[in-house]
């Protein structure tokens, strides 16, 4: 519980910080492979196409991040304690997280996985697809047909 409420408190943090600064645009490749996408990052929450404005990626010791941002009041933040190649599960209760915080609620995981297909840690670039159900108390989302590709 101590680690979802650290996801959630950097998420409040992140959202807070991303308002006062404009984002550098990127021109990455639509993860979903065709057109292209400013933000790198799209998925479908309860069924609802989501894109992002704009996507990073953040490595620290011990783990990395996938960091998206929507208007400033809307953040993705998906912590991996190894920036591996591969399946990793978002069980609930696992060291490995995903939250989406919006100005008036969060969503912390439940069930799900993410796929790096990959990664350059140097580069900070990866790619790969996530899907999961996060809740709020008795209130839940579903995330699907998520996709990365943030260069």
């Amino acid at each position: 519980m101590k680690n979802k409420m650290t996801t959630f408190m950097l998420g409040l943090i992140i959202i807070t910080g991303n308002a006062c600064k404009k984002e550098e645009s990127k021109d990455n490749s639509s993860p979903n492979g065709g057109g292209t996408s400013v933000a790198g990052f799209s998925c479908k929450i309860d069924g609802t196409a989501f894109t992002a404005d704009s996507a990073r990626i953040n490595t620290y010791s011990g783990g990395f991040s996938i960091m998206a941002f929507k208007g400033g009041s809307t953040a993705f933040e998906i912590n991996l304690k190894e920036p591996a190649v591969g399946k990793h599960s978002l069980a609930a209760g696992s060291n490995e997280a995903a939250t989406y915080v919006t100005s008036s609620a969060y969503f912390v995981n439940t069930a799900g996985e993410v796929a790096i297909t990959a990664f350059d840690a140097t580069a900070k670039t990866g790619n790969g697809t996530f899907y999961f159900t996060g809740a709020n108390g008795s209130d839940a989302k579903n995330f699907t047909e998520g996709a990365f590709n943030i260069k």
